[in-house]
């Protein structure tokens, strides 16, 4: 299937889902706007990737045409020659839009301006602290909402679905009756499909306590519309995770983004010593925002991670867009890191398997790891006297011919108790080497060799291209070496050179 079908696919299933609550056919105006945004940014990209475009922001968007539509607004009569709205064809990307959405509904906030708070609003959670869950029931409810809140709820998008009894919509209240967050809850598909706080913002810690308890674990619900330092775990319950003690325990999978460029480092907001049982997801701040800002230390515009001291993570730990200088690192499970760079780590990292891809290592050594370790399209790693229990694989890292240097280098004190597989790749060695097992280089297009390397396998390099033989070379097993290129054999006959 074409990346421009699998689009037009998402674009009428949103289109249907809205039609269904709302009685209002978007289809072609969804798809001569975002649908072909979507599309330009998907061939300038290579590939279709819908995780690039956020639900919140289609969400809006969608809302803005049903209103217009519902409204029969003036410019929608301003059509092209193919009968487009031209209004839409000049928007270029989804910020536009977005810009739009708020413009128009910045001109009708007042609609619902004279209206009463209560009038059409049904108490039926009372949260405590002179809070409460209101459930709106009347167009004019859902208009005075949108009028407090400054969204679109009250713009018309929302009656038929509230009047059909197909969606609810709720809004948390304090004791004078003003409005703070207001949620939208598909009752047929059990979904919570919005969580919104003031101008469609994420909602305040604060406000977004009042949900936890209330809200049916049996509806699920969109994490997307979470604010920072709250979670669903595996039973679909909300979790304010600042009120986690340490030793407590959290069984979900949890996903923190830094939100601010501005500091050098990203703190993960939860206590220290709590267990999650689950897949641990941080993601840094935006890089090019970071650079345009001027912002970073010594060390370069990554934040650094700050993980709570104790923590234990029993399912895997995800790490993108960050700087890792860790002491202590409990992982009862995989790491997984991805443009990332590792200043220091503990001395020993216990997990199931280890992958570093596009990752930088400045100065690491020193570290024994425990599982399986990849290294994935890394051109800047160097590390001494580390151990590696289990085996190491190095596939596509390359410099680019850019620098004088390898991509990956092991330094001086380096052990493999396992298996090496170098393959398409630029792979250093310094000092004294020592392999337990096999080694096998594959397709290498720069090898440089040690002063001194034990392996107590067997040796295997096809296609490579070799800087020299180690002067202290001893192989235990078979040695085979095909189509490959040594630079200078004026090593070879030092007698140190054993081959079993």
């Amino acid at each position: 299937m074409t990346d421009n079908a699998q689009i037009y696919i998402w674009m009428t299933v949103a289109a249907k889902r809205v039609e269904a609550r709302t009685g209002v056919d978007i289809l072609d105006l969804l798809s001569v706007s975002y649908g072909r945004v979507v599309e330009k940014e998907t061939k300038r990209l290579g590939c279709f990737n819908p995780d690039l475009y956020p639900a919140a922001q289609l969400n809006h968007i969608i809302d803005w045409l049903v209103s217009a539509k519902q409204r029969n607004e003036e410019w929608l009569s301003r059509v092209d020659d193919e009968g487009r709205p031209k209004k839409l064809m000049k928007m270029g990307s989804i910020p536009q839009m977005v810009a739009e959405a708020n413009k128009a509904m910045k001109k009708r906030r007042n609609d619902g301006a004279a209206l009463v708070a209560s009038e059409g609003a049904e108490l039926v959670h009372d949260c405590g602290n002179g809070y409460g869950v209101f459930k709106l029931t009347t167009e004019e409810a859902l208009d005075h909402e949108g009028f407090e809140m400054g969204h679109c709820v009250g713009q018309g998008a929302y009656d038929r679905g509230v009047a059909d009894g197909r969606i609810a919509i709720f809004s948390i209240r304090d004791r004078f009756g003003k409005s703070h967050v207001t949620v939208e809850i598909d009752l047929e598909r059990k979904t919570v499909l919005q969580i919104k706080g003031k101008q469609n913002e994420l909602p305040k810690a604060q406000y977004m306590r009042q949900l936890v308890g209330w809200l049916d674990p049996s509806f699920k619900i969109d994490e997307e519309d979470l604010p920072p330092g709250f979670a669903v775990d595996h039973n679909n319950r909300l979790f304010d995770l600042s009120a986690l003690k340490p030793g407590e325990v959290f069984e979900g999978d949890l996903l923190f983004r830094s939100l601010d460029d501005e500091p050098d480092e990203y703190r993960v907001p939860i206590a220290d010593g709590v267990v999650i049982r689950g897949y641990v997801s941080v993601v840094g701040a935006d890089l090019l925002r970071r650079m345009k800002l001027g912002k970073g230390d010594e060390y370069g515009v990554l934040q650094r991670v700050v993980l709570p001291r104790g923590l234990k993570v029993e399912g895997g730990l995800e790490l993108k867009y960050l700087r890792l200088h860790a002491d202590e690192l409990e992982i009862d499970g995989s790491l997984n890191m991805s443009i990332c760079e590792v200043t220091k780590l503990p001395k020993r990292v216990a997990a199931y398997n280890c992958t570093f891809r596009r990752t930088i290592f400045d100065g690491v050594s020193g570290t024994a790891f425990g599982s399986t370790v990849t290294f994935h399209d890394c051109n800047n790693a160097v590390l001494e006297g580390m151990v590696f229990e289990k085996a190491v694989t190095v596939r596509d890292c390359s410099t680019g011919g850019a620098v004088l240097r390898s991509a990956v280098t092991f330094g001086d004190g380096t052990l493999f108790r396992g298996d090496l597989t170098v393959k398409d790749s630029e792979i250093g060695f310094a000092g004294t080497i020592t392999c337990e097992d096999m080694v096998r280089l594959r397709s290498c297009r720069e090898v440089r060799m040690p002063d001194t390397m034990t392996v107590d396998g067997s040796f295997y390099a096809l296609d490579c291209k070799i800087d020299r033989w180690p002067p202290q070379f001893e192989v235990t097993g078979e040695c085979a070496i095909a189509d490959s290129n040594v630079a200078s054999e004026r090593v070879n006959t030092v007698p140190a050179r054993k081959f079993g």
